[in-house]
C-alpha cells in the first residue's frame, strides 16, 4: 500500500489555491485523479516525483518513505524510483527511440525488454529515428514505453494516450491494465478523459480546487463537479497575453474560442473541460 498526503499553497484559476489530499495507492491497481483544468493534478504528480516540494505531508511508495514532513525526509528525483509520462514527453533529441529506451534501462540485461516493448507500441519499424521526426502520437508512445522499461515501482501518467487515435488507444489501454495486475505495479494515472478513466482505473479520486470532493469505483459522478454540463474539447491553439490566455478548443470538428485566466496551465493537445450551468 502506498500513502500520499499533501498539503501546499498553490495557483489556482480563482487565485491562491490550497491543495490538501490524502489518498491511497494500490498495488496491481490504477488509481486515477480526475478533474477540471487547475484542479491541482499535475502538481500531485510533480510533488510525488520530487519535481515539486510540498509545505507538508507525507509520501510512502510500497512501504518506502520518499517524503516525510515532520522527519524532515525528502528523497531526489533520482533516487525515487519512478515512471513518469508527462504531456511534453521529455524525450532525448539527440537519440533514437531505442536508444531513449536502453538509456531508461535499469541494468543492461534487460534489453530484450526493450523490443518487446517497441513492438507493444508499435514502434518497432520506426526505432531509429529520432524525436524531431515524429508525431504527437508517437512521441507519446515512446514516453510511455521509456516509462515502462525502467520497471518503477510507481508508474504516473498524466493524459498519456490523448494523442492516440481510437484503436492503438483500445489496445494500450488493454496492455496497461494487463501489465499493471501482472507485475503488481503501483499506477496513478491523471485525465480529463471519462471514457479513459473508465476503461483503466480501478479507483477513482475527484479533486476540485485542491480537495478531494469524491471517491469510488470507476462510475463518476456528472454531478460532481456542481451539476454543470461538460463540453469536451481539444486544445489546438493558445495565445497570451498580459490578463488572459485565449484557448481554442476543437469540439467535435468545431472550433470555439475561450478567455481563461493566466494561472491555469493548459498544454496543446490536452483535453479540456469547458463547464457549462445546467438550467
Amino acid at each position: 500500500m502506498s500513502q500520499i498526503k499533501l498539503h501546499k499553497k498553490l495557483s489556482g484559476p480563482k487565485g491562491e489555491m490550497l491543495l490538501d489530499v490524502d489518498f491511497t495507492l494500490s498495488k496491481g491497481k490504477i488509481t486515477a485523479l480526475y478533474g477540471p483544468s487547475g484542479a491541482g493534478k499535475t502538481s500531485i504528480a510533480k510533488m510525488i516525483g520530487g519535481f515539486m516540494k510540498p509545505d507538508q505531508g507525507l509520501i510512502t511508495i510500497d512501504n518506502t518513505i520518499w517524503y516525510d514532513s515532520q522527519h524532515n525526509i525528502f528523497k531526489k528525483p533520482q533516487d525515487r524510483t519512478v515512471g513518469f509520462v508527462f504531456q511534453d514527453y521529455a524525450l532525448f533529441p539527440n537519440m533514437s527511440i531505442r536508444q531513449n529506451l536502453i538509456y531508461a534501462l535499469p541494468n543492461k540485461t534487460s534489453l530484450p525488454w526493450v523490443s518487446k516493448i517497441l513492438d507493444v507500441m508499435e514502434l518497432s519499424k520506426i526505432e531509429g529515428e529520432r524525436p524531431e521526426k515524429l508525431s504527437g502520437g508517437q512521441k507519446q508512445r515512446v514516453a510511455l514505453a521509456r516509462a515502462l522499461v525502467q520497471q518503477p515501482s510507481l508508474l504516473v501518467l498524466d493524459e498519456p494516450l490523448s494523442s492516440l487515435d481510437a484503436q492503438l488507444k483500445s489496445k494500450i489501454q488493454t496492455y496497461l491494465k494487463n501489465y499493471s495486475e501482472e507485475r503488481k505495479l503501483t499506477t496513478l494515472l491523471i485525465s480529463h478523459d471519462r471514457d479513459e478513466i473508465e476503461s483503466l482505473s480501478d479507483y477513482i479520486y475527484t479533486i476540485k480546487e485542491g480537495k478531494i470532493v469524491h471517491q469510488g469505483k470507476p462510475e463518476i459522478n456528472t454531478n460532481t463537479l456542481n451539476n454543470k454540463l461538460q463540453l469536451q474539447g481539444k486544445v489546438v491553439r493558445i495565445e497570451k497575453n498580459e490578463n488572459h490566455q485565449k484557448v481554442v478548443l476543437d469540439i467535435a470538428g468545431q472550433t470555439i474560442t475561450i478567455e481563461v485566466n493566466l494561472d491555469i496551465q493548459i498544454s496543446l493537445n490536452e483535453t479540456f473541460y469547458l463547464n457549462r450551468d445546467v438550467c
